[in-house]
């Protein structure tokens, strides 16, 4: 194939060049668009991994928050099982008092 001058003839190796051109333009805006599409994927989950990345400071700040919680509530419990005791005992001492208390009236009264 020969391209004569002044005729409309093209070589069958310009059409082929112009068809791999065409072909690679195709190829590189396909890649492009791929691209792109990735960049914005890799953004959106890049986003969705930083919220997650929020929520598990906040889960992990609440988890030491209740733990403290817990520990002072531990501490209030132990406070007032002491206190508990404390009057238990005190109340059978003043039921012994009493109870010699009214023994001895009762002695009187039989006197």
């Amino acid at each position: 194939g020969v391209k004569l001058l002044g005729s409309n003839i093209i070589s069958p190796d310009v059409v082929d060049t112009r068809q791999k051109i065409a072909s690679y333009d195709s190829a590189r805006e396909n890649i492009k668009n791929e691209k792109d599409k990735l960049q914005e994927e890799n953004l959106s989950l890049t986003a969705h991994l930083q919220h997650i990345e929020s929520q598990l400071k906040e889960i992990t700040s609440s988890k030491k928050q209740s733990e403290l919680d817990c520990t002072h509530l531990e501490k209030k419990r132990n406070e007032v099982e002491r206190r508990l005791q404390h009057l238990l005992a005190e109340n059978e001492s003043l039921h012994e008092q009493l109870g010699l208390k009214s023994a001895s009236s009762a002695n009187l009264i039989t006197e």
